[in-house]
């Protein structure tokens, strides 16, 4: 088990800035809902934490009156936090991440794999609370207008020097759709991707996997 902070009973806040983030919840009721403590135990079982934020160098677990979660400081002994995954008692699991975007203060960074990361590890904890697919899924980034896309480049070819990649004309960027657990992650989060290479008027590169 990985070692999480320990300390005394705090207050925690969430960094402000641009942000992504992702919602994986239930498509039907559950029926049921969970305690903060079974929730805890569900994320730390068997050693495999599946409860973890978009980007995280050391983890923190908090409570709250509707569920539990992890989190990564800002710093070093901050009560601030860039990067949260929560589950409500409701089943639903949120992660949201300030630090991918404060890493590129003038770019949209290429997000898709810490989404579809965080798409397969937030569906393994809703399976292991006995919710099984298909689940519905929402997810985005807001405060990136006037940032640049950076474009990932193609298969044995080279990036042109002083090319910056396409204007995002839209502050926020939003996409739903459901994951049946079959697909491929990348299958399932296609509109989101294809949403942000849209608001920024540039075509996704057929070479990223869809």
């Amino acid at each position: 088990m990985l070692p999480f902070g320990a300390g005394p009973e705090n207050h925690i806040s969430f960094a402000a800035g641009p942000a992504i983030w992702l919602r994986l919840m239930p498509t039907i009721s559950p029926g049921r809902q969970w305690a903060a403590h079974e929730l805890k135990e569900r994320a730390l079982r068997g050693g495999t934490l599946s409860l973890v934020p978009f980007l995280w160098h050391t983890l923190h677990y908090l409570r709250a009156e509707d569920g539990f979660g992890t989190y990564c400081p800002t710093a070093q002994g901050s009560f601030e936090a860039a990067s949260v995954a929560f589950a409500f008692e409701t089943g639903e699991v949120w992660g949201v991440d300030t630090t991918l975007l404060a890493y590129s203060p003038n770019d949209i960074p290429h997000v898709e794999q810490p989404f579809t990361e965080r798409l397969i590890e937030y569906a393994r904890f809703l399976s292991g609370l006995g919710i099984e697919p298909p689940y519905r899924w929402i997810g985005g980034i807001t405060g990136v207008k006037d940032r640049r896309l950076q474009v990932p480049t193609a298969p044995r070819h080279m990036r042109v020097v002083g090319w910056r990649g396409p204007q995002c004309l839209s502050d926020e960027i939003v996409a739903e759709g459901v994951y049946d657990g079959q697909q491929t992650p990348a299958n399932a989060l296609y509109l989101l991707f294809k949403a942000i290479y849209d608001k920024c008027g540039f075509e996704r590169p057929a070479f990223l996997p869809k």
